[in-house]
C-alpha cells in the first residue's frame, strides 16, 4: 500500500516523465528534419505489398523494403490512396530516411518507419508531414497529463488548489 509520501513522489515522477516526453516531441515538432532520421543507403534486396480492405470500402497497403546494406525492415502501411506505394524495385540503389529505433520511445506511430526516399538524389516518397503531425500530437497528449499532474500534485502535497487560491485571493481582498 502507497503512503501518502510515496504516492507523492509517484506523482511528481510522472508528471516529470510525461512532460519529457511532451518537450521531446515538441522538439521533433518545431526543429527536427530529415536529417534528424536514420539514413539508410543500399540497393533493395526485396520489396513485398500487400493490399488489403478497410473500413468503408477502402484499400489499404503494405509496403516493406529490405536493403543489402541493412537487416533491418523498411515498412509503411496506410491507405493506397494516401501515398502508401513507393515505387521502388529490386536492384535499385535508394536513401531511406527511417524513424531510429530509440524514437518509438517517445513517438509511438506504427503505420510507417519510412518518412523519405530517395533515388539518384530524387526524392520519390515524402511523409516527414505524418511524422510531424504524429509529434504534434503526441506533444499536446503529454503536454495536457503533465499539466494534469501537475496540478494534482500541487494540490496532493502542497495544498495548492485552485479553489484555495481563489478563498486566499476574495478572502484577502474582502478584508
Amino acid at each position: 500500500m502507497f503512503f501518502i509520501k510515496n504516492r507523492d513522489k509517484l506523482l511528481s515522477v510522472a508528471a516529470v516523465i510525461t512532460f519529457l516526453i511532451a518537450g521531446i516531441n515538441a522538439l521533433e515538432y518545431f526543429f527536427a528534419g530529415k536529417r534528424y532520421l536514420s539514413i539508410n543507403k543500399g540497393i533493395v534486396k526485396k520489396v513485398s505489398r500487400e493490399y488489403e480492405d478497410g473500413k468503408n470500402g477502402e484499400l489499404y497497403s503494405k509496403t516493406a523494403i529490405y536493403l543489402t546494406s541493412t537487416n533491418r525492415k523498411f515498412y509503411l502501411r496506410d491507405k493506397t490512396n494516401r501515398g502508401a506505394y513507393i515505387d521502388v524495385s529490386e536492384g535499385d540503389t535508394i536513401t531511406i530516411y527511417a524513424k531510429k529505433r530509440i524514437q518509438f520511445l517517445y513517438n509511438y506511430e506504427k503505420r510507417t518507419n519510412i518518412y523519405c526516399v530517395e533515388r539518384g538524389g530524387e526524392v520519390i516518397f515524402d511523409n516527414l508531414s505524418i511524422w510531424k503531425a504524429s509529434a504534434f500530437t503526441y506533444m499536446l497528449i503529454y503536454g495536457g497529463c503533465s499539466l494534469l499532474l501537475l496540478i494534482m500534485y500541487l494540490d496532493q502535497v502542497k495544498n495548492i488548489s485552485i479553489s484555495n487560491w481563489f478563498k486566499k485571493r476574495f478572502l484577502s481582498k474582502q478584508q
